[in-house]
């Protein structure tokens, strides 16, 4: 799923791999999961994703039902190291976003928690 003129480009180089490629006038993350929603029928999506790709879903009309979030808790992590910001935990309830499960686990790497928050409302 990309833009047309390179669309046109993949077309050509894996047309015979039978790689299915779909171009679009202005791609996005939310017109990709329309149209596999629409085309494709898809009910049940994944998408793993950093903030930046994922922030624009959340605005109105949200296009998810749930997130599976994991969050490095270690203090000693570098600002080099931290990417933008997710919502606050305020702002995904505001959403209709509800905590199902959080876990933590200390892993090599460091402090760890993973959520799951399912949208109940909207």
């Amino acid at each position: 799923y990309t833009g047309e003129d390179a669309a046109e480009r993949l077309w050509a180089a894996g047309s015979e791999r039978g790689i299915e490629v779909v171009g679009h006038p202005t791609p996005s993350l939310r017109s990709a999961l329309q149209w596999l929603r629409e085309q494709r029928e898809a009910r049940t999506i994944s998408i793993e994703a950093g903030p930046t790709t994922t922030l624009p879903l959340y605005e109105e009309p949200i296009a998810v039902r749930e997130i599976m979030l994991s969050i490095y808790e270690e203090a000693e992590l570098t600002e080099a190291a931290r990417g933008p910001l997710f919502l606050h935990p305020d702002e995904l309830e505001a959403r209709g976003f509800e905590a199902e499960q959080r876990v933590s686990r200390q892993e090599p790497s460091g402090r760890w928690s993973f959520g799951r928050l399912l949208r109940h409302s909207g």
